[in-house]
């Protein structure tokens, strides 16, 4: 029975053996494995930072660009219309009013750095004076309110 035993100890001694080389293989690959995610993952995210290095860059020189265009006014007749509530004549010469007024503050926009301010004032004041012989008191305070907050949006400031 002894010898029995032996065998059997012999045995099971060299499966111990046997699965511990056989875990240290695993590991080894378990380590392998780790290594090259990492390098995947030191890849991915150089791939991140440049994409978003990329798409930070572009949405900067699209601000700087649309930046000449916060004097420009064009709105949605129908919309001024019904906000006002415009008759038919009304809305025929708010319509010409506006597109001359949308004309000289594209041209204030292309003008210089100096002039583009006075230009912008000019044809703001010329719009007022327009418009006041056409609509009436409650009209009026509406268009300057609606204006007031597009150009406060826009950053336009005409005090200066």
């Amino acid at each position: 029975m002894k010898t029995r035993f032996n065998i059997l100890s012999n045995s099971h001694t060299s499966s111990v053996r046997n699965k511990s080389i056989s875990l240290r293989l695993d590991r080894t690959k378990v380590a392998e494995k780790d290594n090259t995610l990492k390098k995947k993952g030191n890849i991915m995210k150089k791939i991140v930072l440049t994409v978003v290095t990329l798409l930070s860059l572009s949405m900067t020189a699209t601000a700087t660009e649309n930046r000449s265009e916060y004097l420009a006014m064009d709105v949605n007749m129908n919309s001024l219309a019904r906000t006002l509530s415009l008759t038919v004549d009304q809305k025929r010469e708010v319509e010409d009013i506006h597109n001359n007024f949308c004309s000289e503050m594209r041209k204030a926009e292309v003008a210089d750095d100096a002039e583009r301010m006075t230009l912008a004032r000019e044809a703001l004041k010329k719009d007022i004076k327009k418009l006041s012989g056409v609509l009436d008191r409650d009209q009026m305070r509406m268009y300057l309110r609606l204006l007031n907050i597009t150009f406060v949006n826009r950053g336009v400031n005409f005090s200066e």
